[in-house]
């Protein structure tokens, strides 16, 4: 039993490196080298957050403190990528939007995305990517209960 702790722990580690390894070769690089993966995910929680643009519930959206997010907020609005504005019906609140530089890093980033799960499945049986996805669903489940618990 150790052993197989030992290495699905090793498993778990490497993927986690390794994606972001690769995600941050694909992405940032050409026009978009200014970008962390860091910022590509800020921009991908700001296009995902709709009309709940706002500072607090992106923060939410990325598991961050607000004061974390304005830090990233003003870095990627210096890169010309954000802009903000005060609400008008209530001045505290700060709405963030994409600019059209932003909508093509993001463009390019689910892109990233379409061809990693693409890649992925074509190395698979229909059987084994089903099971693959609903052992990646009860993992993603489990540590996001374990976030709530521990956090």
């Amino acid at each position: 039993m150790e052993k197989i702790k030992q290495a699905l722990n090793h498993v778990l580690v490497r993927l986690f490196n390794d994606i972001l390894t690769i995600e941050e070769r694909a992405l940032c690089r050409g026009e978009f080298r200014n970008l962390s993966v860091k910022e590509m995910h800020v921009l991908e929680a700001v296009a995902a957050s709709g009309e709940e643009n706002n500072m607090s519930s992106i923060a939410q959206r990325l598991r961050v403190t607000t004061g974390t997010l304005t830090v990233s907020v003003q870095t990627l609005c210096r890169k010309g990528y954000l802009t903000t504005e005060r609400a008008l019906t209530d001045r505290r609140v700060v709405r963030v939007m994409l600019t059209d530089k932003a909508l093509a890093a993001n463009a390019r980033h689910a892109r990233f995305h379409e061809q990693m799960v693409e890649r992925v499945m074509q190395e698979l049986t229909d059987e084994e990517q089903a099971v693959l996805t609903s052992t990646l669903e009860r993992l993603t489940d489990f540590f996001e209960s374990w976030e709530d618990v521990d956090g």
